[in-house]
């Protein structure tokens, strides 16, 4: 008689097959949790709808985040733990270093960008389910200007789940100075039900209600960004996402005499007032996937001190400066 055997299948949740599912490799820190989907704008049009927001107090369908771009060798986003109140911030006392030492340029590149993250469903897609999106500010003013008729002042709330409405707009043009988001070509559609299938509807709403949008997010400590932004943490596509080494304090060095940084000004040229229900054009300064343009200027700056990363031009300005003994 054949020996029976003790094996037992146990079947993993339905999350844990999710986080699988949806995990981006490449061994890059990633500033929202791998388990959750990301909405990709496509070229051209794109047709989505605003899921409804599930954190406390919440007064917007979607979330405001501050991003900081192009941290270490391989140009990484992380989440600003200075604007997002998390306390001391490795980029911000690099940020204020540069002002201290007069390069404005390479200040306002260490400042981190606004930007605004929601659930939304794709309406092109709808089999996906709900997928966190981010998106710029003056995106999400053509959104809220398109959304309120500019005689009664009446509002449609895109993000009722009966009585919202499917937004319509369209990425154009390519690279970092080419890319547009025309707020004329912004559109709230009809007002309609989230979702003609009841479970289906149902099962959208409970998974925003157990995965609120501040929660999503994957913040890093000082340590580690400050690893990073040394260089001291390089990936490659090959490499796990193990822990990174301890960072090697060069920056701590670097910064030991400087003050934290404490202004309380917006990172980001405050957008111009729409006319009527149009909105301006969002340029590609506020590209999901890049990093906000340098200017020429900027660029004849950086080639001036010599080029090479941020931290290595911080240490060429700070020895520039005359020493107390001179």
């Amino acid at each position: 008689m054949p020996k029976e055997s003790r094996f037992v299948y146990k079947r993993r949740s339905v999350d844990d097959f999710n986080a699988a599912k949806n995990s981006r490799g490449g061994g890059f820190d990633n500033w929202t949790k791998r388990e959750f989907k990301r909405y990709k704008m496509r070229d051209g049009k794109n047709v989505i709808r605003f899921l409804p927001p599930t954190w406390e107090n919440a007064r917007h369908f979607a979330y405001e985040v501050w991003l900081n771009w192009d941290v270490g060798p391989d140009k990484q986003k992380y989440l600003s733990l200075y604007k997002m109140g998390r306390g001391k911030d490795p980029l911000a006392e690099a940020r204020a270093a540069a002002q201290r030492s007069g390069d404005d340029e390479l200040a306002k590149q260490l400042g981190p960008g606004r930007r605004f993250v929601a659930w939304v469903i794709d309406r092109q897609a709808p089999d996906e389910g709900p997928q966190l999106f981010d998106y710029p500010a003056r995106l999400n003013e053509a959104i809220c200007t398109a959304s309120q008729d500019e005689d009664t002042r009446e509002v449609i709330f895109v993000d009722d789940p009966k009585e919202g409405a499917d937004v319509r707009f369209y990425k154009e043009g390519s690279g970092k100075t080419g890319t547009t988001y025309p707020g004329e070509k912004v559109k709230v559609m009809k007002v309609s039900t989230l979702s003609e299938d009841a479970a289906e509807k149902a099962e959208w709403l409970e998974f925003v209600a157990d995965h609120p949008v501040p929660d999503c997010l994957q913040f890093y400590d000082y340590d580690h960004i400050s690893a990073v932004f040394n260089g001291a943490v390089t990936r490659t596509d090959d490499e796990d996402d193990d822990e990174a080494p301890a960072p090697n304090g060069k920056l701590k060095k670097l910064l030991a005499s400087e003050p934290p940084w404490t202004e309380d000004e917006d990172e980001e040229e405050p957008a111009p007032r729409a006319r009527a229900r149009t909105a301006p054009a969002v340029t590609a300064d506020d590209e999901d996937d890049d990093p906000p343009a340098r200017n020429t200027k900027a660029k004849q700056v950086e080639d001036d001190a010599g080029g090479g990363s941020i931290r290595d031009r911080l240490r060429r300005r700070r020895e520039s400066l005359p020493s107390e003994e001179d």
